[in-house]
């Protein structure tokens, strides 16, 4: 029995048909902030669907970093693959070597999905939500009571 293989023009439709099923559009978001000790602001976000801590809003820093803890809690159930190590310059000015991470998403204040994003983990400390998130929905603004983030991923069935 002969078969002939798919054209292009199949191949394109299919693609079509499969990417109109799941329309994914950017919208603006506003998300609480917390104020803690000397200013520094914080805000929720959830790792890979079930892992939901607060986060150092910080656009000094690179990347988005976890401490061990909860990196520790994500790795047990999440969507986490290593990445290799960078060098990072840390905020007391030392240079350390930190392991990388890709993980599977990050929602923010529970109505902001970024999706994949780059991490590293630190000792101790606070988790830090760095630039290399908040890029992902650029362009956005910080007051003392809200992170406005406007390129949100909103997943919707059509």
């Amino acid at each position: 029995m002969f078969t002939r293989p798919l054209s292009k023009k199949v191949y394109a439709l299919l693609l079509i048909v499969i990417s109109l099923s799941f329309a994914v559009r950017a919208e603006q978001q506003g998300v609480t902030l917390t104020k803690h000790g000397a200013g520094t602001l914080y805000v929720q976000a959830t790792l890979d669907d079930f892992l939901s801590t607060s986060f150092l809003v910080d656009t000094g820093s690179g990347l988005v970093t976890l401490n061990k803890k909860t990196f520790s809690e994500l790795a047990k159930k999440g969507n986490v693959t290593s990445s290799g190590y960078i060098a990072a310059r840390m905020a007391n000015g030392q240079i350390q070597k930190l392991q990388r991470f890709s993980v599977g998403s990050i929602n923010i204040g529970g109505n902001c999905d970024l999706g994949p994003v780059e991490i590293a983990v630190i000792p101790q400390g606070a988790n830090i939500l760095g630039i290399n998130a908040l890029l992902k929905a650029a362009p956005f603004t910080i007051s003392e009571s809200a992170l406005t983030l406007s390129g949100c991923l909103v997943k919707e069935s059509v």
